[in-house]
């Protein structure tokens, strides 16, 4: 997501237009579950859907919920350190 981000930066996209933001939101989720999808794959022979259902199950856990949530307070900070706004 990050390397998504500097290339819409070094082709002279603003990052804070709605526009803008919202394709390279679009562009890095796709990228972003693409890539996810092919590691869950090839490194622990997981589907997916086996590994979304898995979260969906377990998610009220504390220590899940937890987890996730720190993940994505994780990938915030990435992408503002990265200069994309939270929208």
């Amino acid at each position: 997501m990050v390397e998504i981000a500097k290339e819409y930066k070094a082709a002279g996209k603003d990052l804070k237009d709605p526009k803008v933001s919202q394709q390279y939101q679009m562009e890095a989720s796709s990228d972003a579950n693409d890539v996810a999808e092919e590691k869950l794959k090839s490194e622990m022979d997981i589907q997916m859907s086996d590994f979304r259902a898995a979260v969906d199950k377990h998610s009220r856990v504390p220590a899940v919920g937890q987890t996730l949530g720190m993940l994505q307070i994780k990938q915030q900070q990435e992408l503002m350190a990265a200069g994309v706004p939270m929208m």
